[in-house]
């Protein structure tokens, strides 16, 4: 009789807590099912990176020139103007760990590669290098399978929605409802539309130009710098050990940008180009950070980032400089 009731027992129990999983499945299985629905929605955003991984897939084999940097190296590289095969790894608030660490994971996918570019931007010393968790770190690990959170990776750092759900959620709503200002990329991954910046809005009209409050970095770090500095030289050594050819790269400002940079880092920042340029034999330097001749307003975002029109020109007189400087 007490067997019976142990059993009987053991049965009620087996049966409240399956009804109680019954209820938590009908609960979770909607959520679940809603989740998935934002992240496959996410996918089907236009990005650059998305184009820029298909193009590194197909095409790795052939690429000889690899350009890295932040979205002034996104605006300025655009491959199809160059006549090596390139690709621009270039994306937005990109610093140079990042950079590093995709030259390093890519590298056994680009057999040909014989040059990289690195952008050194005004105050690129002296600005903090991304976190290990920085959340396009699941996008480095998405689309080119690169590791940037230096420790093992779960299946949940793959996700793109939750890496940074306040940016995803502007972007759903700008493809999905107001479908406002779309991006179009070619198929190297670089956007063939962007001419809607902050000096397209005002007309390019110089006088409100210059009245703009300049977003500019004029806080100087020297831990930073030192820290910095030292992890650059690593890149230089890197490249020269891989028999890589490396192109330091001033992008081109606008000279309200180029008025307002405070001069202590600005020379400091050169101060290392000049020493690294002697120092290593692979490296050279293609200055365009003070070219106000060849760009002027209408070839502009904002203060320091070219668009698209910009970006050609800029790519095109690269182009130029490469022949004579690496294909002689």
């Amino acid at each position: 009789m007490q067997d019976q009731k142990n059993n009987l027992s053991i049965f009620n129990f087996k049966k409240e807590h399956i009804s109680l999983l019954k209820q938590a499945l009908l609960f979770f299985l909607p959520v679940i099912f809603v989740f998935c629905l934002i992240e496959i929605l996410t996918l089907q955003i236009p990005f650059n990176y998305k184009n820029t991984a298909a193009y590194l897939n197909n095409q790795g084999g052939d690429i000889e020139l690899a350009s890295f940097g932040s979205s002034q190296m996104r605006n300025a590289v655009n491959p199809k103007f160059i006549d090596i095969p390139s690709i621009n790894f270039g994306s937005t608030s990109q610093h140079h760990r990042i950079d590093f660490e995709v030259l390093k994971q890519t590298k056994e996918r680009l057999p040909k590669l014989k040059t990289v570019i690195f952008e050194v931007s005004y105050s690129h010393f002296e600005f903090p290098h991304n976190s290990k968790e920085f959340w396009k770190n699941s996008v480095y690990l998405k689309y080119f399978d690169v590791n940037a959170f230096d420790r093992m990776t779960y299946f949940k750092d793959k996700l793109i929605f939750t890496s940074r759900p306040d940016f995803y959620i502007k972007e759903l709503i700008n493809k999905y409802i107001t479908k406002k200002n779309i991006s179009i990329y070619n198929k190297y991954g670089y956007q063939i539309n962007d001419t809607m910046g902050a000096f397209s809005q005002v007309k390019f009209n110089l006088n409100m130009i210059r009245e703009r409050k300049v977003d500019i970095k004029l806080k100087e770090n020297s831990i930073l710098f030192k820290h910095n500095t030292h992890y650059f030289e690593n890149m230089i050594k890197y490249a020269k050990q891989e028999n890589l050819t490396v192109i330091i790269a001033t992008l081109p400002m606008y000279e309200t940008y180029l008025k307002a940079r405070n001069t202590s880092i600005l020379h400091r920042r050169d101060s290392v180009i000049d020493y690294l340029q002697k120092k290593y034999n692979n490296v050279l330097v293609y200055r365009k950070e003070e070219d106000t001749s060849s760009f002027k307003v209408y070839d502009y975002n904002n203060e320091n980032h070219l668009n698209s029109f910009g970006g050609e020109k800029y790519s095109k007189a690269l182009n130029v400089y490469l022949k004579k400087a690496i294909t002689n």
